[in-house]
C-alpha cells in the first residue's frame, strides 16, 4: 500500500475574482457530470499506449481534457512508441498525438523518480490551454514547477514566469483570476508559504489570496514545534496538500493531506485544529477556515508504521450536494475506521463533529482515486475487493470483487454491478477522470479484465497500457426507486398454514382503508417458502427459506393477469469471471479475488417481514422486537454488461432502526408484514392479522402503531409487499 504519487483531477476549488470581494466565484472547471450513465465495461480501443522502457515505474497520474485535446501527465518517456516524455495530448478519445507540446523535464535533483513526474494538469478558463505541474523542476531549460502551454502552438505561454517551490505540487485549482496550489511546499518564489498558495493566473505571480497555512503531522501530532517529526521517527511524512476540491457554487474548498492544525489571516496566531482535511471558506474577503466545520473520522492514525497520513483525493458530487474523499491507511478489520475507504459528506451537514453520510470499504487495500457523477462514484486504487468492512488482507462477510476499479451508488456507498477490473493491479490508478462520454483511467498497469499471468489475453481482457477510456455508450442506467403507489398488498403464503399462493388487498395509503380483492396469480413459485419481500423497479424480491435471496421481473396490467419472469438467485459475492483469478497478495500466493456471502443471507431464514426504502432493505426477525436496516443497491436497470455480474449487493454492515435505544416506540416482535406509505409505517401481526399504523418520518417510526380500524380482514403474510 504505497503512498501515490498525487494526481490533480480535481473537481473544484473557489476563489474572489479581486481581493475584498465577498461574492463567490465559481471554479473554472466545475466536475463535469455524465448523462445519468454507468460506464461500459469494455475500454475505447485504439487510446494512446504510455511506457518507459529505460525506467521502472510507468505511470498516468493526471488526465484532462481541453477543448477536444486530452492531456495526461505523469512518469512516461514514450507514447505510441515515440519519445514523449512526462506530459502527452491527442485528439479525444483516439486521434492522433500533437507533438507540439513540449516536454517536461526532469526531477529536482537527488529525486526519484528519475525522471520526474507531472502530477496536476488544470485547463484555462475556456480551455484554450492548460497549466501543468508536479514533480520536476524544468521544462526545456525554464526552472519551473508549474508551466502554462497554449492548445493553439503547445508551447509554453512565456508571460506566465516560472512558479518556483522548494517541494511538490500536488494539486490546482484556477478560480477566477487566482492559480490554488497545494502540496508538499513551504516556499514559492522564495516566499514562505506552507502547503497552500495562489498566483496571478495570467502572470504567474505570487498573491496574498490564498495564504493558508497547514502544518504538522498526522501522525506526530504536538510531538515538536512547528510540527516537525521527533528525529528518527518511522514513516515521516511531508507536510501539505495532497488534493483539493471546490463546490460547484464556489462557496467552499476542502483541503485534505498531511496536516492537523491550519492557520488564516483570522486566526494567524494558534490556527485550527484539523487533521487531514479542512473546509475553506471562499464567501470572505480573505479566503478563512470554516470554524464550524470538522469531522473526527480521519484523526485515526489506523497503520500507523506504515503511513504518517492516509487521505488520497476529493472530489465534489455535480450538483454540489456531497463531496467524497479517499483514502488508503492500513485499515484493522471490523473497525469501521476510515482507512482504505471511500467517505461520502453531505454539503449540508455541519458541526466539529460531522459523521460521513457513508463509508465504503476495501478491507485493507488503498484508494487513490475518485470522480463523481450523477449515476455513480468511481473509484480506483490497488483495492482487491469492494463492501468489505470486516476485511483485513481477506474477503469477509459482504466482499465483492473489484480488482482495481469499483462503481458505488453514490446514495449509500454500495457497489453497482460495474465491475470491468485491472489484473494484476501494480501500485493502482491514480486518477480517474469523468467526461461528458465516458471515464479516463490513469494507472500503473497495461491490461482491463482477468488478464492471464505475463500477458494480456483471454476472454474479456483488453490490452490498455496505462491508460483506458470507459465510454457510457454501451453503458448502463442506473436503477431509480420506484416502488409503487400502495394501491394494492399483496400476501405471499400465510402464518398459519403452508398456503402456497399469492393473495391481495386493495388499499387505501391516505386513509389506511382496504379489503381482499381477487387474488393474482402466483407464476408457479412456491409462495410458502418466501421470507420477506418487496416490490422494486419492476421486479419482487424475497428470501426463501433456504437462505437465499432471489428476484422475480414482474409485469401485468392493473397486476392481474400478472406475468412473471424468470426467477434468479441474487449472488454478486460469487462472480464466475473473478472467483479463480489469482491476485498476486501476498506475492506468490494462491489466493484469489473470490468474494464472500453477505451476512444477512444467514438471517433470511429468520426474517418475518421486508420492505424498500431510502436504498435500503428494512427488516424483522423472529423472536426480535427491533427493526434494522441494510444498504442496498438493485444494481442496474438494463442488462449486465460483458463481466459485470448483476446488481442486488448488500452492506454487511446491520444498522438498528429502532429499539430501546432508537425510539422504541413500536415492538416488531409480531410484525408479519411491513411497508411504508404517505408518512406512514402500516405492521401487520402475525397473530391476528390486523393491521396498525404509526407514523413514519421518513427514516424512522415517531409514534406508537395504532390499530388501523379503516382495514378488515387478513393483512399478514410470510411476504408482504406493495405492488406496483
Amino acid at each position: 500500500m504505497r503512498r501515490p504519487r498525487r494526481i490533480a483531477a480535481l473537481a473544484a476549488a473557489v476563489a474572489l475574482i479581486a481581493l475584498g470581494a465577498a461574492a463567490c466565484t465559481p471554479p473554472a472547471n466545475p466536475p463535469i457530470d455524465a448523462p445519468g450513465t454507468i460506464a461500459n465495461v469494455v475500454p475505447f480501443g485504439g487510446t494512446p499506449s504510455f511506457s518507459d522502457p529505460v525506467n521502472a515505474g510507468t505511470s498516468v497520474t493526471s488526465v484532462a481534457q481541453v477543448g477536444t485535446l486530452m492531456i495526461a501527465g505523469g512518469s512516461f518517456s514514450q507514447v505510441n512508441g515515440a519519445a514523449r516524455p512526462f506530459l502527452a495530448a491527442w485528439t479525444a478519445p483516439n486521434g492522433a498525438i500533437d507533438t507540439a507540446i513540449p516536454a517536461v523535464g526532469s526531477a529536482p535533483t537527488g529525486s526519484s523518480p528519475a525522471g520526474g513526474e507531472v502530477d496536476a494538469i488544470e485547463p484555462t478558463m475556456g480551455r484554450t490551454g492548460f497549466y501543468a505541474a508536479g514533480h520536476f523542476d524544468h521544462v526545456g531549460s525554464v526552472a519551473t514547477n508549474v508551466a502554462l502551454f497554449a492548445i493553439s502552438n503547445g508551447q509554453r505561454v512565456t508571460t506566465f514566469k516560472p512558479v518556483v517551490s522548494d517541494g511538490t505540487i500536488n494539486t490546482m485549482q484556477l478560480v477566477g483570476t487566482h492559480l490554488l496550489i497545494g502540496g508538499y511546499f513551504s516556499r514559492i518564489d522564495g516566499v514562505a508559504r506552507q502547503g497552500l498558495a495562489s498566483v496571478n493566473y495570467a502572470t504567474g505571480a505570487l498573491e496574498p489570496f490564498f495564504n493558508i497555512q497547514l502544518n504538522g503531522h498526522h501522525n506526530y501530532r504536538g510531538a515538536l514545534p512547528n510540527g516537525q517529526c521527533p528525529v528518527g521517527a518511522p514513516n515521516c511524512g511531508q507536510t501539505g496538500a495532497i488534493s483539493m476540491a471546490m463546490s460547484p457554487d464556489g462557496s467552499r474548498v476542502i483541503v485534505i493531506g498531511n496536516f492537523t492544525n491550519v492557520k488564516d489571516s483570522v486566526n494567524g496566531k494558534t490556527g485550527y485544529a484539523r487533521d487531514q482535511i479542512v473546509d475553506i471558506r471562499m464567501s470572505t474577503a480573505l479566503p478563512t477556515v470554516d470554524p464550524n466545520w470538522a469531522t473526527p473520522a480521519f484523526t485515526n492514525k489506523c497503520d500507523s508504521a506504515h503511513f504518517d497520513a492516509y487521505v488520497q483525493q476529493v472530489q465534489w458530487s455535480p450538483d454540489g450536494s456531497f463531496f467524497v474523499v479517499v483514502d488508503s491507511g492500513g485499515y484493522i478489520g471490523s473497525s469501521l475506521q476510515a482507512c482504505d475507504s471511500a467517505v461520502r459528506y453531505n454539503a449540508s451537514s455541519t458541526g466539529l463533529n460531522v459523521p460521513p453520510a457513508w463509508l465504503s470499504y476495501t478491507g485493507k487495500d488503498s484508494l487513490y482515486s475518485v470522480a463523481v457523477t450523477s449515476a455513480a462514484v468511481y473509484v480506483g486504487g490497488h483495492q482487491r475487493w469492494m463492501n468489505n468492512p470486516y476485511g483485513q488482507d481477506n474477503a469477509k462477510a459482504g466482499a465483492v470483487p473489484r480488482p482495481g476499479l469499483a462503481a458505488l451508488d453514490p446514495a449509500n456507498g454500495v457497489p453497482l454491478a460495474w465491475n470491468p477490473g485491472r489484473n494484476p493491479r501494480g501500485h493502482g490508478a491514480d486518477v480517474i477522470y469523468g467526461t461528458k462520454t465516458g471515464v479516463w483511467v490513469g494507472s500503473d498497469t497495461n491490461c482491463i479484465g482477468p488478464a492471464s499471468p505475463g500477458s494480456c489475453t483471454g476472454p474479456g481482457t483488453y490490452e490498455r497500457d496505462e491508460l483506458a477510456f470507459f465510454p457510457y455508450v454501451g453503458g448502463t442506467t442506473p436503477a431509480p426507486n420506484v416502488v409503487g403507489g400502495a394501491s394494492q398488498i399483496w400476501k405471499a403464503g400465510s402464518w398459519t398454514s403452508a398456503s402456497p399462493v399469492l393473495t391481495a388487498n386493495s388499499f387505501n395509503p391516505a386513509t389506511g382503508a382496504g379489503h381482499a380483492i381477487a387474488a393474482p396469480s402466483s407464476g408457479g413459485i412456491d409462495w410458502s417458502t418466501v421470507r420477506g419481500a418487496f416490490m422494486l423497479n419492476g421486479r419482487i424480491y424475497y428470501g426463501k427459506s433456504d437462505g437465499k435471496f432471489y428476484y422475480v421481473p414482474f409485469s401485468g396490467a392493473d397486476h392481474n393477469p400478472a406475468t412473471y419472469g424468470a426467477e434468479t438467485r441474487i449472488d454478486p459475492y460469487n462472480d464466475p469471471t473473478w472467483d479463480s483469478v489469482l491476485t498476486g497478495s501476498p506475492t506468490g500466493s494462491l489466493n484469489t479475488y473470490q468474494g464472500s456471502t453477505t451476512n444477512f443471507y444467514a438471517e433470511i431464514t429468520k426474517i418475518t417481514s421486508m420492505f424498500y426504502a431510502n436504498r435500503s432493505i428494512y427488516y424483522t426477525l423472529s423472536g426480535d422486537n427491533r427493526l434494522f436496516r441494510r444498504s442496498f443497491s438493485p444494481g442496474t436497470s438494463g442488462p449486465a454488461v460483458g463481466g459485470a455480474v448483476g446488481g442486488g449487493v448488500i452492506s454487511p454492515v446491520r444498522v438498528t432502526v429502532v429499539d430501546s435505544a432508537h425510539g422504541g416506540l413500536v415492538d416488531f416482535t409480531n410484525a408479519g408484514g411491513v411497508w411504508v406509505a404517505n408518512g406512514h409505517l402500516f405492521l401487520a401481526s402475525r397473530t391476528s392479522g390486523r393491521l396498525y399504523q404509526a407514523n413514519w418520518n421518513g427514516v424512522a417510526v415517531s409514534s406508537h402503531a395504532l390499530l388501523d380500524g379503516a382495514a378488515t380482514g387478513t393483512w399478514a403474510g410470510r411476504g408482504v409487499f406493495i405492488a406496483q
